[in-house]
């Protein structure tokens, strides 16, 4: 040790300094290939395939949201795809315009009156018809004619918003509380609910 302090004695301070700086470079590239050693060891023992727990999950939700919308679900309690769960489901009604069921059900008695001659006649507009004379219920119902209303479906003939939003979505011309007039759009709208409140049948 004395010796190699000895030798160095005369060596020039910057060669010193570029001496250390090899000696730090050469041990950087002694661990780098160490490391490159072990993790080849690490593969061959299969260590390089493991995934963390908190990742597995994730995959394996890429991978279900990537099948096939037709493949059979996996056991194991894999979510099928959406339309294997719509199976058996019945199909939404046609309703253009998102009426909802209040709305719809409205709809569906205004156009009834505006069949009978004693509740309703031509508006001025060409193919509209003006209801008028609204039913009046006694008891848990009222009559439409030859059919019988539930006066709960028919709360929406009281309410001033389910007139305006239909009036707003070009159905009827309001004239609450004491008349609407049924556009041609209005008359045409199928709601398809005309079998389920107008009750037809011995009373």
């Amino acid at each position: 040790m004395r010796f190699i302090v000895f030798g160095l004695r005369g060596v020039p301070p910057e060669y010193l300094a570029g001496g250390l700086l090899l000696v730090v470079l050469l041990v950087l590239l002694m661990a780098l290939l160490a490391l490159r050693d072990a993790r080849r060891e690490a593969s061959k023992r299969g260590d390089a395939g493991f995934t963390p727990s908190f990742v597995a999950p994730a995959k394996a939700e890429i991978r279900r949201e990537a099948a096939p919308a037709g493949r059979r679900p996996r056991p194991g309690g894999l979510t099928p795809p959406a339309d294997a769960r719509l199976d058996g489901a019945m199909p939404p009604k046609n309703n253009p315009l998102s009426l909802n069921p209040l709305q719809l059900r409205t709809l569906t008695l205004l156009q009834a009156l505006a069949r009978l001659p004693g509740h309703s006649r031509p508006a001025e507009e060409p193919g509209a018809m003006l209801v008028a004379s609204l039913p009046q219920a006694h008891g848990d119902h009222f009559h439409l004619g030859d059919a019988v209303v539930l006066t709960r479906d028919a709360s929406g003939l009281g309410n001033e918003a389910v007139w305006r939003a239909l009036e707003r979505k070009g159905l009827i011309r309001s004239l609450f509380p004491d008349a609407a007039v049924l556009t041609p759009a209005g008359l045409a709208y199928d709601t398809g609910l005309a079998d389920a409140l107008l009750h037809r049948g011995n009373h």
